[in-house]
């Protein structure tokens, strides 16, 4: 699920899918950034140039070269949490 506006677009998680992270590679030993490549393939549909997303609950800021901004402005409640698939974490 997604809204949109002229200037803004909101997802939960990725455009495509609710569950994946839009932004965060999770692995056994720790969270990290997505390449940027791979993030510029899911927002590639996008036209606006500013897009916020959340799921991870992780607070981040990327600037790409295409000039699109993404913003998880991380948790509201809920710092952190419990997930077992892929792995636990």
């Amino acid at each position: 699920m997604s809204i949109q506006t002229d200037d803004f677009y909101f997802c939960h998680a990725s455009p495509e899918n609710d569950e994946l992270y839009m932004l965060n590679e999770i692995t056994p030993n720790c969270v990290t950034l997505k390449q940027t490549e791979e993030i510029m393939k899911l927002v590639k549909d996008i036209p606006q140039n500013i897009i916020f997303c959340g799921h991870s609950h992780f607070p981040t800021i990327v600037y790409l070269p295409n000039n699109k901004i993404i913003i998880n402005p991380g948790s509201v409640g809920l710092p952190a949490y419990e997930e077992v698939e892929p792995f636990y974490y």
